[in-house]
């Protein structure tokens, strides 16, 4: 863009005698153009003309057109002013030449280039700039980005070229620590999001690519974990070269080298405080986490500053501010710090006001409050209310905090009310899924399930619609099953907060048809409820009331014992205490802590068959799994679950009908065996169950790439008719693949090795599991 400037003193209060305005290569719209420009212009015929006044007039035009050339001229003590101005062009047709990794079109979105826009030369610059941001975000370092433009002359229109060099993608072969000690070189390994070329993450994850938003999060975070072990001054350099040639098996790629500039190394000389008058300052000294001595941590320092932020405001003291300053001593590498503290007065909590919960009934909220109005303010609260309601998977996004009080004529200045901000997250779900295991071979059904379901909306869905089911916090889920071995429909309903109090209640229906084992065909049709309330966070107890109704059906030939199995066919009811505790963290791939149930229960069978002996029996089962994380990529896992059967009266084993028998085997217990063939059998291929049950097993995770999980286990078991007794325990040992790509349906793929088989018809040392949702 080109502007002509020149000085105007001799122009300069004399009246403009007219302005003519000549457009250069514009074929339609020039009269447009001119009348716009004149319109635009402060500059007027007929007024005096002013310099200031022009130059502003010239510099936005330049602004809107390619070029701007004035010329002035006196005549008759008039000023007339001509101005030649040329559009700018239009961009007709755009070359993209080199592009081998990327399409034209993603190329066209990350410039933001598009045929027809005007051609703005800064914004061109910026575009290819984006280009060139783009490649090397993609861990092509060496791409270039050039440009040409072609101009018509006649219609003012221009071709624009771009020319793309990609070169070679820049993998990391390596990476070097430089000036670090070995402790450091492991914690920055750890740290780093960088990593070496390995094909099978690249796939997965495009992981091993030297990108420059991962190498620049990369330098902070080592800096940052460097000064917090005291050298304040420290910095890192970053820079990649080729792989050395010199090596055996040189690869293509580059050395990620991370060069340590460490510094000195500074402690904390002495902490001070000012401004307390609710604290002592050994009550101060003692909460906060830095102590005099200490090497030099801004971590450390800036958790000082919350705890003491944290020590006033759960005593109500929310308006507590605390700061610090850092004053170097001189000629030492040391730091003084001191915390300055603002106190604040005392506040109680006034309303709760929730707003964004359009379909969410507001019960539902007060529900996972830990706040009381009333009581004095505890910030401990404030964030547990906030964890607690995001925890519930209804809102999207949850926001807790402290305002003043509405009405502070009546409450007082010492009140402040509560505002719970939610925004709803989506939370019905229908998942079509299909797969094939070692057990079922192939699968498939559907699921529909809902998070915020309200069972009283049903009576008002003819009036008001579909959505009158939702808004409740409920969880609904109704799945079916086809399978060549197992088919089923179950129906669940949970409500969190029954009646508004702690108690869950939950009823389940169901229909199932198993034939895992081949013989074997039972239909079950069944109902539960349960009661659980939880008396810590961790640990909770209920009851469980179930009703289930077997028809069992053995192929004719079996032998006799198996035969007898079809006479137990009936209705099965029982009731029972469970008892929960819950420290993992996590209810799907848990890493770290412990979960163990124990349930007992008094049920009865009635048989189909009145001549049969009904009879009761006693059931109990106890699962414990343990949680820990060996390194911060592996975990070991220590399973144990144990399941007794006691008939009463006339029971016994064999009167045990085969649906409330133990199996152990397959892809889930004992793998290695077939599924269900661990323990006594009636015949081949007819494995009886038990009554006793114990299992345990030991499981290593490593975390091979971040979705794939390699895993070793050693698997002990026993099944017998006998009550409470332990006979052979079968073992076995073996390797697994774990592709965890969604919560509930990983792909697992792995080899046992029983160590102590009765016979090769209980071996299967293959297993794998493989569904997918869609």
């Amino acid at each position: 863009m080109n502007v002509h400037l020149f000085a105007y003193e001799s122009f300069e209060g004399r009246n403009v005698g007219g302005i003519q305005i000549q457009v250069e290569k514009q074929v339609s719209g020039e009269k447009d153009t001119k009348f716009k420009i004149l319109h635009e212009m402060q500059t007027k015929t007929g007024e005096p003309f002013d310099e200031e006044i022009f130059d502003v007039d010239l510099k936005n035009l330049s602004k809107q057109y390619d070029w701007v050339e004035p010329t002035l001229r006196v005549d008759d003590g008039k000023v007339y002013i001509t101005l030649l101005v040329r559009p700018k062009p239009k961009i007709i047709r755009i070359e993209i030449a080199g592009n081998k990794q990327f399409t034209r079109k993603k190329l066209l979105g990350e410039a933001g280039l598009k045929l027809g826009q005007t051609l703005e030369r800064d914004d061109l610059y910026e575009s290819i700039n984006k280009l060139r941001d783009f490649y090397i975000k993609h861990g092509y370092l060496k791409a270039t980005v050039n440009t040409q433009l072609e101009n018509d002359p006649t219609t003012n229109e221009v071709t624009l070229i771009i020319r793309i060099s990609e070169g070679q993608k820049a993998f990391i072969q390596k990476i070097d620590l430089v000036n670090f000690t070995p402790k450091e070189k492991k914690e920055v390994l750890k740290l780093l999001h960088s990593s070496t070329y390995n094909p099978i993450a690249y796939w997965f994850t495009g992981a091993g690519v030297a990108r420059d938003p991962i190498v620049e999060s990369d330098q902070q975070v080592i800096i940052n974990y460097i000064q917090n072990e005291g050298y304040a001054d420290a910095y890192v350099e970053i820079t990649f070269v080729p792989m050395p040639l010199d090596v055996p098996r040189p690869r293509k790629g580059l050395v990620m080298v991370i060069t340590l500039h460490r510094g000195t190394l500074y402690h904390i000389n002495s902490i001070s405080f000012s401004g307390e008058k609710l604290k002592t300052t050994d009550e101060l000294d003692r909460s906060i986490p830095l102590k005099t001595g200490d090497t030099f941590s801004i971590d450390k320092i800036r958790a000082s500053q919350e705890t003491i932020q944290d020590l006033y405001s759960q005593e109500g003291y929310l308006d507590t501010v605390v700061n610090y300053t850092l004053d170097v001593v001189p000629d030492k590498a040391e730091y003084n710090i001191n915390f300055t503290i603002e106190e604040s007065e005392k506040y109680r909590i006034g309303l709760i006001r929730v707003s964004g919960n359009y379909s969410t009934n507001k019960n539902v909220i007060y529900n996972n409050l830990d706040l009381t109005p009333g009581e004095v303010f505890d910030s401990r609260k404030l964030k547990s209310t906030q964890r607690r309601l995001q925890s519930t998977g209804l809102f999207q996004n949850v926001n807790v905090y402290t305002v003043k009080h509405e009405d502070m004529d009546h409450a007082g200045p010492e009140y402040r009310d509560v505002v719970v901000e939610v925004s709803e997250s989506k939370t019905a779900h229908v998942n079509a899924f299909a797969g094939f295991n070692s057990t079922e071979k192939v699968f498939g059904g559907v699921e529909l399930s809902e998070n915020n379901f309200n069972i009283a909306g049903v009576k008002e869905m003819f009036t008001s619609g579909p959505a009158a089911l939702r808004g409740g916090g409920q969880f609904l889920q109704i799945r079916g099953q086809i399978g060549s071995r197992d088919s089923g429909v179950n129906v669940s309903w949970l409500n969190p907060y029954f009646n508004d109090s702690l108690w869950r209640f939950s009823t389940d229906l169901n229909y199932n048809f198993n034939r895992t084992i081949p013989d074997y065909k039972v239909h079950t049709f069944g109902t539960a409820l349960g009661l659980t309330y939880p008396l810590t966070p961790y640990f909770s107890y209920g009851y469980k009331f179930r009703v289930k109704d077997a028809l069992i059906s053995i192929q004719p030939g079996s032998p006799p014992p198996a035969l007898d199995q079809a006479l137990n066919s009936g209705v099965t009811s029982g009731v029972g205490l469970i008892l929960n505790y819950d420290t993992t963290d996590s209810p799907f791939r848990a890493h770290r802590g412990m979960r163990s149930t124990f349930e007992t229960e008094f049920a009865g069978l009635v048989r189909n068959d009145s001549r049969l002996s009904n009879f009761p029996f006693l059931r109990f089962l106890y699962n414990y799994h343990f949680y820990f994380p060996v390194t911060l990529k592996s975990t070991f896992k220590w399973k144990t679950e144990l399941r007794f059967i006691q008939p009463l009266w006339v029971g016994s084993a064999q009167a045990m009908p085969l649906s409330e028998k133990f199996f152990l085997g397959g892809e889930s217990n004992m793998r290695g065996f077939r599924p269900g063939f661990v323990g006594p059998e009636y015949g081949p291929d007819e494995p009886t169950g038990g009554i006793s049950s114990t299992f345990m097993s030991f499981e290593y995770q490593y975390n091979l790439l971040k979705p794939i999980d390699l895993f070793g286990f050693f698997d002990l078991g026993s099944v017998t008719n006998k009550s409470w007794n332990v006979p052979k325990i079968y073992q076995s040992v073996g390797l697994g693949l774990r592709l965890n790509y969604g919560q509930r349906l990983p792909f697992v793929v792995g080899v046992g090795f029983p160590l102590n088989p009765d016979s090769s018809s209980q071996v299967q040392r293959l297993f794998f599991s493989m569904a997918g949702e869609f």
